[in-house]
């Protein structure tokens, strides 16, 4: 695989290449330390398998998305009793595997504004769940919305990317699932046209 830069401005592409080998070395040096041999950047592929409460689905890796998204039904946020109280959500995920809807009851973490190509921006409750991705187990933020008209329930954005330092390989597929521990070698290349 290659990392090409498309920047005419030499800074820039010499800013990008000390960037690209800082993250290289930081990440390295503590593999080392930790003594690991998995390659220092890791990488996951454009779908992959995630378990979130305990359930399986297919996700879609999206680096444009700032927060992940779950699909849920029935949303119906429950206001707090008192100014400062925090407000719940109630709504139902579906089991890819059986079908069944199951009811869950979370308390939001914040509101995000999604804007949309139909019309103004709509706000969206932001809840926490713990999820897996190949080894990586962690809590996330996830917007819930509506996304029955997609094929992939599950969206991953830039929250889980960037506070994991994954890397997306668009030609692959389950690479967390498939190879725990994938390995590459990169090579950066600037472009000095």
């Amino acid at each position: 695989m290659q990392l090409i830069a498309n920047q005419t401005n030499p800074s820039s592409i010499i800013k990008t290449c000390l960037i690209m080998y800082q993250i290289w070395l930081i990440s390295f040096s503590s593999n080392l330390l930790a003594g690991q041999t998995c390659a220092p950047l890791k990488i996951i592929g454009s779908k992959e398998h995630i378990s979130i409460a305990g359930i399986n689905f297919e996700a879609l890796v999206d680096t444009g998305a700032k927060t992940s998204s779950l699909n849920a039904q029935q949303i119906k946020i429950i206001p707090g009793k008192y100014s400062q109280s925090t407000h719940w959500v109630s709504f139902f995920i579906e089991d890819p595997q059986s079908g069944t809807m199951l009811k869950q009851l979370k308390p939001v973490i914040r509101f995000i504004h999604v804007l949309t190509h139909s019309g103004p921006p709509r706000k969206r409750p932001v809840v926490q769940y713990q999820i897996q991705l190949g080894q990586l187990t962690q809590n996330i933020q996830f917007s819930l919305s509506d996304r029955q008209n997609f094929p992939q329930p599950v969206l991953i954005g830039q929250n889980l990317l960037q506070q994991n330092a994954l890397l997306v390989d668009s030609s692959q597929y389950f690479l967390a699932t498939k190879n725990n521990c994938h390995t590459s070698s990169l090579e950066f290349k600037p472009s000095l046209k």
